[in-house]
């Protein structure tokens, strides 16, 4: 018999250099990941983990959490995956339950390269077949879940069972899609790497939408993908793997309804399997044209099936029974359940058999037929529930009297549970509290109020006489009870900000939009009511009803718009001017240079694209300007470009690096003419775009325009240009700023910086570093959750957590300054202002993400009074209009590019040079493209480092960060708790 460690460290041994795994943080060669796995393992065991124990691993799909799992398996102990989209308290019970002491975070595994990670001779554990590998829980019927105990000899064989039936191959491309507490993820990791396959990990966005998931699939060039059976009959329904490279298509954890098309190109097999038989008991394939809905087939490899009467006797193939699972792959039992292993783990003629409880036909050609069940156990998307255990958390809720739990099948969507409850309770306010208990698949989506229960004669529920749960579904109707302003208005937030109000008392922030979300309403708005709103008028905190209040009060004129003159010259903006006043005080032109490139495999029609950046260029005042200082200041001119300055290269991929970094490193100066410019790298792998631009027409918003009008110049479309220009916007900007109507925002910034002592040193060309933080999914997701809960923004939550990390008072952040009629233009709009606020003793998190909350919505109220000015009025003294220290947000809409056969992402690049001391940015790829498509895709953030070398070194850097995630963890988990001292480490993590 063979162990899971033993497989993956032959294929380890085998091909080094192989690449094993690829991840959004990049690829993983197989050396490197039993290294790293090496180095948890040691660390485990230095910690007293060993056979017998159990390890939790809290981390989100990725390559550091395999190698915490291997890790975990080469210490000799199980691997307990904590899902971090699970509630705390179900997390917290299976810690408990389990009786795990350790627990990995992401932390532990990406900082294994460090001073203290153990060497290579540190002895390993001996690690047997019989040994336990991992505990997954499962739904109970008693109203808690168990935890389902596999040794190393079950899931060993299956795994060799399923690389084998899938042939698996090294060199193939294996998606990894289920979540890490679904049982086939195991499959999916270790059946591609015992068999020196690639893993792919897919993106946390491709997961959200079986169409996504197939794009990405289809874009990753799959050899092998296992769906879970309702996405996978949508992907074959859809046709969306037609074309694809996919050999084989695995499915399993419903009832199967669909056969693939007659030209699939691919083998599609039905597995069927408890948790507790190691993921998979039987398969069939399913061919074209196959009787529907297919059997779920034979045994696998060295397992038995037995379909048995209620007296435990044999029935004839035909006959209805219970089915019975034996052999290698069963399990060890339920963990510190004994009498329930006893009851579902029997003994029959010597032989050890698992009670799956599911009724079963054998057909003549020995394949099983599934029938249904001899209990309430039920599956939806893929997971196993209990309803009694749904059932009895629904009871413990106040006011909850009898209740029941069915399967609900809507006309749209997948499957769900309903639940019906009698007594006195608030629908809403009894799935909040099911949502802190349960996993999201099973609360139920709506809550039916009963007066009584209805029974058979035979006094059991009657589940045919339930009503029907979409006449109460209050998610299908969200502005059921507003009045007809608020309803209005809820739909407006549901279209412009991709949120929905279920109450009046809903708020922006705790429904999870963002301030550029506030963008997007105000134009909605002013299309509605017909009158311009004023950017003033609204914030995230403000409640549904009080926003519908505010907008029935506005009257003409409320707003003022940009002067509509479509100007083609004229002065630059006081933010402009700032730019050139720094780039000549330092003489850095670096500094102010930005530089991104769309990269992917395939390659653009190279002469549309040529005419699509021509067109963007002559659809766009500030990128066509030419720029020049004269005794009025800085003055602009726009120009019309005849060609596109745009190089083209052709390189070996190998080389594709260097070449950018050599391109890179040109810098504009103010007065160049066109301050943008393009080269084009084709190569063996794909194609690379690298845009160069000057900061004097550039911001982050502008980067998402820019894309946009790429995309549709290259569909056809002509650009519309706008009805303002970026001269109109400049002179209101320089009126506004010098009249009476700036005055409230005056003295507002004034009264903020009135403490605060600039350095008056000029500034200099500052040499910079630039790292990249991932917070990781699992982290991601604690972040927003407790940025709900607390009506704050997931930004002011970091930025909280960031100012307690640096004790800075004043910290820079930049804010967009654009409204409706200037959402449409490229140019430097974006206005960086001063956050001040000092940090009180003894403060929670808690406090200090809502102090963070309220200054971030009133700077964004006074955002329109450029730092220029601020500075000048506020602190006469500073010699450079900007902040040491700056914490920002990069969430403007980011559109999703289809040139052709190339599908690009976005990455923006540092060059080594920079303007202030620490600029950390906030990004989050999936919510700035969700802001483009209309969806709220989010994925996991990630920070963005760029640190002057002198005062701020690498190793500080690596410091703060680790203290920042400390400190963050600790910030979502306990809101209410002050902050932990500096060397507090607590929970049993290291």
């Amino acid at each position: 018999m063979k162990t899971v460690t033993a497989l993956v460290e032959a294929r380890a041994a085998a091909s080094p250099d192989a690449i094993a795994i690829v991840d959004s943080t990049g690829s993983t060669a197989y050396g490197e990941l039993n290294r790293r796995a090496d180095a948890v393992a040691a660390r485990l065991r230095a910690k007293g983990a060993g056979p017998g124990s159990i390890v939790g691993v809290r981390l989100g799909r990725s390559a550091a959490m395999v190698a915490a799992w291997l890790g975990v398996l080469k210490a000799g102990a199980a691997y307990l995956p904590l899902d971090g989209s699970y509630p705390e308290a179900r997390l917290r019970f299976m810690l408990d339950d389990s009786g795990a002491e350790l627990v990995l975070s992401e932390a532990d595994v990406l900082g294994i390269n460090g001073p203290e990670a153990p060497g290579p001779d540190a002895p390993a554990a001996r690690v047997e077949p019989g040994d336990l590998a991992y505990v997954i829980y499962t739904s109970g019927s008693t109203g808690l879940p168990k935890g389902v105990m596999i040794e190393h000899r079950s899931i060993a064989n299956t795994l060799e069972w399923y690389a084998g039936v899938l042939g698996i191959r090294p060199g193939d491309r294996v998606g990894q899609t289920a979540a890490s507490g679904f049982d086939i993820a195991g499959c999916e990791i270790w059946g591609a790497l015992i068999a020196g396959a690639e893993l792919r990990i897919a993106p946390e966005q491709a997961r959200k939408s079986p169409e996504e998931l197939c794009r990405w699939a289809a874009d990753s060039r799959l050899d092998v993908l296992f769906m879970v059976t309702p996405l996978a009959q949508l992907a074959i329904e859809h046709g969306w793997l037609d074309g694809s490279a996919l050999r084989v298509l695995a499915t399993g954890g419903e009832r199967l309804l669909v056969a693939p098309p007659q030209d699939a190109g691919y083998r599609f097999l039905n597995m069927y399997g408890p948790t507790e038989t190691a993921v998979v008991a039987t398969c069939t394939e399913v061919a074209p044209g196959a009787e529907l809905p297919p059997p779920i087939g034979a045994p696998i490899a060295h397992t038995t099936a037995y379909v048995l009467d209620e007296d435990g006797a044999l029935v004839p193939d035909g006959a209805e029974g219970e089915l019975y699972l034996g052999g290698a792959g069963v399990g060890r039992g339920y963990l510190g359940r004994p009498e329930l292993t006893a009851e579902r783990f029997v003994v029959r003629d010597g032989e050890r058999l698992y009670r799956t409880g599911d009724l079963v036909r054998r057909l003549a050609d020995g394949n099983l037929r599934f029938v249904g069940r001899t209990d309430d156990q039920v599956k939806v998307r893929g997971f196993r529930i209990e309803l009694g255990e749904v059932e009895a958390q629904l009871r413990a809720c106040p006011g909850v009297g009898e209740a029941a739990v069915v399967v609900w099948e809507p006309e749209r969507g997948f499957p769900r549970l309903a639940g019906y409850a009698c007594g006195e309770f608030d629908a809403a306010r009894v799935r909040s509290l099911l949502a802190e208990r349960l996993p999201e698949h099973m609360v139920p989506a709506v809550i039916v109020p009963m007066a009584s229960l209805p029974l058979t004669p035979n006094q059991k529920l009657d589940r045919a006489a339930l009503p029907d749960p979409a006449d109460h579904a209050v998610e299908l109707r969200p502005a059921a009870g507003f009045d007809p302003a608020q309803a209005a208005l809820a739909e407006d937030w549901r279209e412009a900000c991709g949120v929905t109000a279920r109450d009046a008392d809903d708020s922006l922030v705790v429904l999870g939009a963002g301030s550029l979300d506030l963008i997007m309403l105000q134009a909605r708005l002013a299309d509605r009511i017909g009158l311009p709103v004023p950017a003033a008028l609204l914030n995230l905190s403000q409640p549904l009803k009080e926003q519908a209040r505010l907008l029935a009060g506005i009257e003409p004129g409320a707003a003022v718009p940009v002067r509509a003159a479509r100007a083609h010259e004229g002065p630059g903006s006081l933010g402009q001017e700032a730019v050139v006043f720094l780039e000549e005080l330092t003489g850095s032109g670096m500094g102010y240079q930005y530089q991104m490139i769309l990269e992917g495999p395939g390659t653009p029609d190279v002469s549309l694209l040529e005419k699509s950046l021509l067109a963007v260029l002559r659809n766009q005042a500030a990128l066509s300007c030419r720029w020049r200082i004269t005794a009025a200041g800085l003055e602009g001119r726009r120009e019309e470009p005849d060609t596109v300055p745009l190089a083209l290269h052709r390189v070996e991929t190998e080389e594709v690096e260097a070449l950018v970094a050599g391109l890179v490193d040109r810098p504009f100066r103010y007065d160049d003419f066109p301050l943008v410019g393009w080269d084009l790298i084709l190569h063996p792998g794909g194609t690379v775009l690298l845009q160069r631009e000057h900061h004097l027409i550039h911001d982050g918003w502008s980067v998402g325009v820019f894309l946009s009008e790429l995309q549709a110049a290259y569909d056809g479309t002509e650009p519309q240009e706008s009805q303002v220009s970026y001269f109109d916007w400049a002179r209101d900007q320089r009126e506004w700023a010098d009249g009476d109507r700036s005055a409230a925002t005056r003295a507002y910034w004034h009264e903020q910086l009135k403490d605060w002592s600039p350095d008056s040193d000029p500034p200099d060309e500052l040499r910079t570093h630039l790292t990249l933080q991932p917070l990781g999914e699992e982290r991601s997701a604690l972040l927003e959750s407790a940025a709900a809960r607390l009506g704050v923004t997931p930004y002011a939550l970091m930025l909280a957590v960031f100012r307690q990390v640096t004790a800075e008072s004043v910290v820079g952040a930049s804010f967009a300054n654009r409204d409706v009629d200037t959402q449409e233009l490229v140019g430097l709009f974006v206005n960086v202002l001063p956050l001040v606020r000092t940090r009180l003793h003894g403060e929670s998190p808690a406090d200090a993400a809502r102090a963070e909350m309220a200054l971030v919505v009133a700077a964004d109220r006074h955002q329109r009074l450029p730092t220029p000015e601020i500075l000048r009025v506020s602190a006469p003294g500073a010699r450079s209009p900007l902040y040491p220290i700056m914490f920002s947000q990069h969430d403007s809409p980011l559109p999703e590019l289809s040139l052709g056969d190339w599908r690009p992402r976005v990455r923006e690049l540092g060059n080594g040079r920079g303007k202030t001391d620490l600029n950390v940015i906030v990004m989050n790829r999936g919510l700035q493209h969700g802001r483009s498509t209309g969806r709220r895709d989010a994925s996991a953030y990630a920070l963005r480092w760029e640190h002057e070398l002198t005062r701020f070194p690498d190793h500080v850097v690596t410091e703060l960060q680790r203290r920042f995630t400390r400190l963050l963890d600790h910030a979502c988990a306990h809101p209410d708790q002050p902050w932990p001292p500096a060397g507090d480490n607590r929970n049993g993590e290291f």
